[in-house]
């Protein structure tokens, strides 16, 4: 045990999927592996001096104390599936013609295919395996059990035929794949179990601890053992010691019925909290909750929603998925799935986001997923910052296109109590086109993109601020009605002001449709800026892009377009509107009436009932501020005691030197006398 300490220490066995470079004057290959687990077994094999030295397609050449080289021929590959949640291998040795089967899988699906115990010493090797297999899964560790066959060669011929007929099938192929490794996967004598340590990634339980505090429900769905499972929940701080832990191990229909029923009557009795309970469900359970003929999905529901958190231990990938689904689907919640392997796919992508791992487990997870991580403790800077910032910013920008679309629409509407409903429109159709297209584009997709409404250490040290987004406090359905009736006031303030300014004038329609679509541009921008959380160059440098291509665009077109077809010709206007005082005077008292209710509202509403967030970065800005003022006294004392001491030390020295005004005389001469 030792020598495998001492090796896994700095190889491959506990860091990468890739063993390391082997060192000076050792010839070692370099060993990859579809899974972390399997290159860890062989890397401790090599470690009992069993090394795999070359492995190619039909053949495996394995250096093994006391017979030297062997090569053996590689017959057939059984792979591995979720359900037979096994794999084997079938070698045969070319100098004495032997053929084994050799089988690795969980020992859930490996015990009941063992032959039955012979003799006593049989059946001990079996009890101790099991009880090791306990002991493995108590301390945290992936278990495996492994077994070998001997066949003979008529056996394996009958088999190879069989088999042969599966492989070549057209019609129920994986059916008769299945049967077919299920048929020489049988009858094996046990050889031993591995237990694997799956250490938890740096951050991890800080990371689901940041999680469940900002109100996520975190459900864990892994195919380990029941007791390697909730070690690691415990480990992860998934479960706490002081919660009260369900366990769900039923083995029938009925039995599992009953058992929901029971937890769920305790759970309605009991006064404990819903944070201080936990719920365990292992895959045999799962197969009848999620039966839809067995109609206890609902009970099984209702008792999740009664527990903090659920941990589902020996989940095949199709199980993972279906819980994903009903949790979707039948509880109404927005699921976010995270997984680093293929037995994750599924569930990934039936969730309405999925998160994939890259690391030992390969790319499969990646490659299915909307987001991609190196690490897991980063899924809490992915949704506790930037799934914040996201859904407050989207939310703001969606809110405010409907806003500017419905107010532009508004003002075009009231000019038709003018004209007679005959839908000529006072805006020019230059104008109308690229209204949305350039002119109120960019300052509100600025928005969308940079605004932020508190700062990236706070939200991180604030986990209970994402319940902004999950409760959607910011976009509500009443949220789009309230947007709604501030668009149609303020359309009512823009065309009505300049209506009754130049009301009897000789202003022709298209000027008044130019100062009309500056009033929109003008009120829409500063709207904006209220709603602004942080600004930034990108902010500033949106709006002043949207300012410069309308001017910029109005003074080109009317000053090109001298003999442009249409109602009225557009030459001059913008040149002639901007000479006018009283239209600047226009622009000043429709800016101030557009947005002094919805300043009103954002202070009233800021002073009496804040926020969360506000709240929240409120007291930052103060404790910030008063840092800096501590600061800055501390420094003005500390400058006081500098210059108090200093005065006092001249003084001192200017005494002493007064009253020993001979001595530096003396002590000069007895320096010379001794040079």
């Amino acid at each position: 045990m030792n020598k495998l300490s001492s090796f896994t220490s700095n190889n491959s066995l506990t860091k990468s999927s890739r063993a390391i470079t082997p060192i000076p004057g050792e010839i070692r290959p370099i060993y990859e592996a579809e899974s972390p687990d399997e290159l860890a077994l062989v890397d401790a094999a090599y470690a009992y001096n069993i090394k795999l030295i070359k492995r190619t397609p039909n053949t495996v050449q394995v250096s093994m104390p006391g017979e030297g080289l062997v090569e053996y021929e590689v017959l057939h590959v059984l792979p591995f599936d979720s359900v037979r949640k096994r794999m084997s291998v079938l070698l045969k040795n070319p100098t004495t013609g032997e053929r084994k089967l050799f089988c690795k899988g969980a020992d859930s699906n490996m015990l009941p295919r063992l032959i039955r115990p012979q003799n006593t010493e049989e059946e001990r090797l079996i009890e101790a395996t099991q009880e090791h297999l306990t002991n493995y899964s108590i301390i945290g560790l992936r278990v495996l059990m492994a077994a070998v066959r001997t066949l003979g060669e008529e056996e394996y011929n009958d088999w190879l035929d069989d088999h042969n007929h599966a492989v070549n099938a057209l019609e129920k192929r994986d059916k008769l794949l299945m049967d077919s490794y299920n048929r020489i996967e049988n009858k094996m004598k046990l050889v031993g179990a591995t237990g694997i340590e799956d250490r938890l990634q740096e951050g991890v339980p800080d990371a689901i601890a940041r999680l469940r505090e900002a109100g996520i429900v975190v459900w864990v769905l892994t195919g380990d053992k029941q007791e390697t499972a909730i070690n690691i929940a415990y480990s992860c701080r998934l479960f706490s010691t002081d919660m009260e832990v369900i366990k769900l191990n039923a083995r029938s229909r009925d039995a599992a019925e009953s058992s929901i029923s029971l937890y769920l009557d305790q759970c309605k009795n009991s006064t404990l909290a819903k944070e201080k309970r936990a719920l365990v469900v292992d895959g045999k359970t799962l197969i009848y909750i999620l039966d839809k003929r067995a109609n206890i999905q609902h009970l099984f529901l209702s008792l999740t929603k009664m527990c903090s958190a659920v941990l589902a231990c020996r989940a095949t990938p199709l199980q993972k998925a279906y819980l994903v689904r009903i949790v979707k689907e039948v509880l109404k919640m927005h699921t976010l799935a995270i997984g680093d392997g293929a037995n994750d796919v599924s569930m990934i992508q039936t969730a309405d986001i999925g998160v994939g791992i890259s690391g030992q487990e390969g790319m499969q997870a990646v490659m299915a997923s909307d987001f991609a991580i190196t690490r897991f403790r980063f899924i809490e800077r992915l949704l506790l910052i930037h799934g914040h910032w996201c859904y407050d910013r989207l939310a703001r920008m969606v809110l405010h296109f409907f806003y500017k679309n419905a107010a532009f629409v508004f003002v075009c509407f009231w000019f038709q109590l003018y004209c007679g409903f005959s839908g000529q429109v006072m805006i020019d159709q230059m104008y109308l086109m690229l209204f949305n297209l350039f002119f109120t584009s960019l300052p509100p997709v600025a928005v969308g993109v940079f605004d932020r409404d508190a700062p990236a250490d706070l939200l991180s040290s604030s986990p209970h601020l994402y319940s902004v987004g999950r409760l959607s406090t910011v976009y509500k359905p009443h949220s789009f009605w309230v947007n709604m009736a501030d668009a149609l006031y303020q359309s009512l303030v823009v065309f009505y002001v300049a209506f009754g300014a130049f009301n009897g004038s000789d202003m022709g329609l298209w000027e008044f449709g130019t100062l009309l679509c500056s009033q929109c541009i003008l009120v829409m921008l500063i709207q904006l800026g209220v709603e602004t959380k942080s600004w930034t160059i990108f902010h500033w440098m949106a709006m002043l892009t949207s300012v410069v291509l309308y001017l910029g665009f109005g003074l080109t077109y009317n000053a090109v377009c001298s003999n442009c077809e249409g109602l009225t010709n557009p030459y001059w206007v913008m040149q002639h509107g901007l000479m006018d005082p009283t239209q600047y005077l226009v622009l000043v008292i429709t800016a101030l009436l557009a947005t002094l209710p919805r300043l009103f509202i954002r202070a009233v509403t800021g002073t009496l009932h804040p926020s969360e967030v506000i709240t929240a970065v409120r007291i930052r800005r103060r404790e910030r501020d008063t840092k800096k003022m501590l600061e800055k006294v501390e420094t003005k004392a500390g400058f006081i005691k500098f210059f108090r001491s200093t005065s006092s030390d001249v003084g001192n020295s200017v005494s002493s030197s007064n009253n020993v005004e001979n001595g530096p005389v003396d002590l000069i001469d007895t320096e010379m006398t001794n040079m």
